[in-house]
């Protein structure tokens, strides 16, 4: 019953921030423009649900530089908390596409037959990329921490218990080390509660996001001990899924909106890995995620967009017998129709590889 009000309450309620085609045009665009074609008419109207990280950096930049617009879509932004908030909207196709961490809850969902359809992965764990495995300071100061094998006896923290891919990375770094899993203690905590507890000495490591990771460095509190894509390289990490509503009554809109949500994740990686178009990039991200200080962005780590719209089957596969074997997934539905490749087909061949 939850599910079905929030529908309706968003189906009513529209918008947190107005059409992106009510916005003037803008300019500035540092992607390949893509090839020609003529944008949908009469316009698209599209509800997208989005949590103000990072991970949806291709659609900010994508709305600034009216990439949708140019399209023919209207994008309506709908602020929910996580990707699970998402899941009964998505369902009741009261929302057309949302974003979030690669969670059981959406696989579920689509083994109750939601009908949802994971289209891209959003970030992925890779080196030199946001997130980081943040320890103590004084740990680290101390010596003791200089290996994985020390990793016994210390505690972690974590925003969910067992069921997330941070916990899939922990167990990787302890595994490393030749620790079990019986010999490290996890302490679920909220993100800026993990920074307190690491400068009160409360929790020895935690898995920290941005801003999170330089807010504890900036403390003093803890020190960037390891990157996450050191310990699970090219692991997704969250994911943008389409409506089975989308899917079926609008494919054409969909992907169209892959391709100008590939155009601004191009533009991101060219800003924060080629400084092209940062000053654009930092604006447009200070004005719709939560990080809204710009000079933050100097100093935070950058995420790992996808930038072809992939969705690694064999990955996709492993991180949901994982999450079944500890109890969070009834069973492991079939990789192969729960992605679904044919949009970002469509925007590649459009936009070409990235280069």
């Amino acid at each position: 019953m939850a599910g079905i009000a929030l529908a309706l309450l968003l189906a009513g309620c529209g918008a947190a921030s107005p059409p992106a085609s009510a916005r003037p045009p803008t300019n500035g665009a540092t992607s390949a423009a893509p090839a020609s074609v003529q944008p949908l008419s009469p316009p698209v109207h599209l509800k997208v649900g989005v949590n103000q990280t990072l991970s949806e950096s291709g659609l900010y930049i994508g709305l600034e530089k009216g990439y949708f617009r140019d399209e023919g879509l209207e994008v309506e932004l709908t602020t929910l908390p996580s990707i699970q908030d998402m899941v009964p909207v998505l369902a009741t196709g009261a929302l057309d596409i949302g974003s979030g961490g690669l969670v059981p809850a959406v696989f579920n969902a689509i083994n109750r037959g939601a009908g949802l359809r994971v289209v891209t992965i959003a970030t992925f764990y890779a080196a030199g990329y946001d997130p980081a495995l943040v320890a103590r300071k004084d740990l680290v100061d101390g010596g003791q921490l200089k290996n994985y094998s020390d990793l016994k006896g210390k505690s972690y923290a974590t925003t969910t218990a067992n069921v997330s891919v941070f916990n899939m990375a922990y167990e990787r770094a302890l595994e490393l080390g030749g620790v079990s899993r019986e010999d490290a203690k996890n302490v679920n905590l909220s993100f800026p509660d993990m920074v307190t507890a690491l400068a009160n000495k409360g929790i020895d490591l935690a898995f920290l996001p941005e801003p999170f990771a330089t807010a504890a460095v900036d403390k003093a509190a803890g020190v960037r001990w390891r990157q996450v894509g050191e310990i699970l390289p090219d692991q997704p990490a969250s994911m943008w899924v389409y409506s089975q509503k989308l899917v079926e009554s609008q494919p054409e809109a969909g992907r169209r909106y892959m391709a100008a949500l590939l155009r601004g994740a191009r533009d991101y990686e060219e800003a924060f890995k080629k400084n092209k178009g940062r000053p654009e990039a930092v604006a447009a991200l200070a004005k719709y995620t939560s990080i809204k200080d710009p000079a933050l962005y100097d100093k935070i780590a950058p995420v790992k967009l996808a930038l072809s719209g992939e969705v690694p089957l064999d990955k996709l596969k492993s991180t949901l017998e994982w999450f079944k074997e500890r109890g969070a997934l009834e069973r492991v539905p079939d990789v192969n129709t729960v992605a679904e490749s044919q949009f970002s087909a469509y925007a590649v061949s459009r936009l070409g590889p990235y280069r």
